[in-house]
């Protein structure tokens, strides 16, 4: 026998979540052409087709969903070009009307308070999107210097600033409306008193997630939140204060940061799951470890994945504080050359090929640093793994590069590709006069700050 009391408490868990036997969804089009209308829901960043029809002799196309439906954002296509995006949350009944010609423009919402406040969101959106694209176009004529230019910044600042606040407010309608949710999610904090590029991006990444309920899983049914996620590890890139380990390290505060915030399991194990995917091929080791150790069931992309556990396991012993392998090979000029036998205070052990653009892209950086810190104790070691012996010769004497250039082969028991797993290029160690490797930056940027602490 149910008590009185279960009922009551079954009554209340259904009216929360809004089950109801369907959701019905009208959308009335005035001077209608008797177009065919296609209903998708959105899916992460996916969409998929739910239905389609054509509307009756009165102009109004009408969708039911059932009562398992997934909640979130959805997306009406009134003929081939015409379409608006909405939200299906808790409400049993869904009513639009608007114009052939102009159908998201003339938009009007006759039943539906989560899409009176969404659409009056996504015109506000609209329409600072426009004003900021016009300033912004304005501002390429105009030097930084420039009174004029400084008039477009202020007004800048007032358009995102305006955009705030009114987003706020329409986020407070009514906080019980996932529109509300999905607003926190969509808008970017409004930063003032930052001093710098990386200091902007700091106060971002604070009050980045402000008001956004992370247990709510219809967030996974809009195409923000894991673009959201990277967006939010963006605002950790200072390429002009962090070296690599520094970077790697930041990475990890971050995420770690956002994983203890509460959250569903279902939109944990997707963040995790995107993480995962999105760091597994980079040489973020402090990341992957991090997720390795802390990711739980999804982190199982990466355990299961026996290349990159190879991997892994091999750049252990290529970390930060290990020593690196000697190895001895002859130069493009001058006798065989010792990697040991250089006692320079400092050496760039880079490998590379002229058939890797971002190698050739970055040389210029490389010889401006090897300039600027050759007589303070640096040196460059670079080997190439080309095949082409001569066309390397050729590209080599061309670019004059002044360090010592080797060629080795890129056979997989090559010792020397082995012990430095080269799996890639530009792939780069810098040691100590001791091979103790010191850093592993990615890039020409990060190399730059290293040497500028050490030297």
């Amino acid at each position: 026998m149910i008590s009185k009391t279960n009922i009551a408490l079954i009554a209340l868990l259904f009216s929360s979540f809004g089950v109801f036997a369907q959701t019905t969804i009208e959308l009335k089009v005035k001077q209608s052409i008797g177009s065919k209308a296609k209903l998708s829901r959105f899916v992460g960043k996916e969409i998929e087709v739910v239905d389609s029809c054509r509307s009756n002799e009165d102009g109004v196309y009408k969708f039911a969903l059932p009562s398992n439906a997934n909640q979130g954002l959805y997306r009406m296509v009134v003929g081939k070009q015409s379409s608006f995006d909405f939200i299906v949350a808790n409400e049993p009944e869904i009513k639009f009307e608007t114009i052939v010609f102009a159908v998201e423009d003339s938009l009007k919402v006759i039943v539906s308070k989560e899409n009176k406040v969404f659409i009056e969101y996504s015109k506000l959106k609209r329409s600072s999107e426009q004003h900021l694209w016009m300033l912004g176009s304005l501002q390429n004529y105009y030097t930084p210097e420039q009174p004029f230019a400084e008039q477009l910044r202020n007004e800048r600042q007032l358009v995102e600033f305006e955009f705030s606040q009114k987003s706020q407010e329409l986020s407070r309608v009514d906080s019980s409306l996932f529109v509300s949710n999905y607003i926190c999610l969509d808008t970017r904090p409004f930063v003032v008193g930052a001093t710098s590029e990386c200091s902007y991006k700091a106060l971002l990444a604070k009050d980045w997630w402000n008001g956004v309920d992370l247990n709510d899983d219809r967030l996974l049914n809009t195409p923000l939140l894991i673009k959201n996620v990277w967006d939010y590890l963006e605002n950790s890139i200072c390429d002009d204060i962090y070296d690599k380990e520094q970077q790697d390290s930041v990475f990890v505060t971050q995420i770690n940061v956002l994983l203890k915030m509460p959250m569903s399991e279902r939109i944990r194990s997707q963040i995790v799951g995107s993480l995962c995917r999105g760091f597994i091929d980079t040489d973020y080791f402090g990341v992957l470890s991090y997720l390795l150790n802390n990711g739980g069931e999804a982190a199982s992309i990466l355990r299961n994945d026996n290349e990159f556990m190879a991997r892994f396991i091999l750049e252990k012993n290529l970390a930060v504080g290990n020593k690196s392998s000697d190895f001895k090979v002859k130069p493009l000029m001058g006798k065989s050359f010792k990697l040991s036998a250089d006692k320079s205070k400092y050496k760039l052990v880079v490998f590379w090929s002229i058939w890797c653009p971002h190698c050739v892209e970055m040389m210029p950086s490389i010889i401006s640093i090897y300039n600027d810190y050759k007589a303070k104790g640096f040196e460059i070691v670079a080997i190439s793994i080309d095949e082409e012996v001569d066309q390397w010769k050729k590209f080599v004497a061309d670019k004059q590069f002044p360090w010592i250039n080797m060629q080795i082969n890129a056979d997989f028991d090559n010792p020397i590709i082995i012990k430095y797993n080269v799996d890639e290029t530009p792939k780069m160690f810098l040691v100590d006069k001791n091979l103790k490797i010191v850093s592993r930056p990615s890039s020409a940027e990060q190399l730059k700050l290293k040497l500028k602490k050490l030297l």
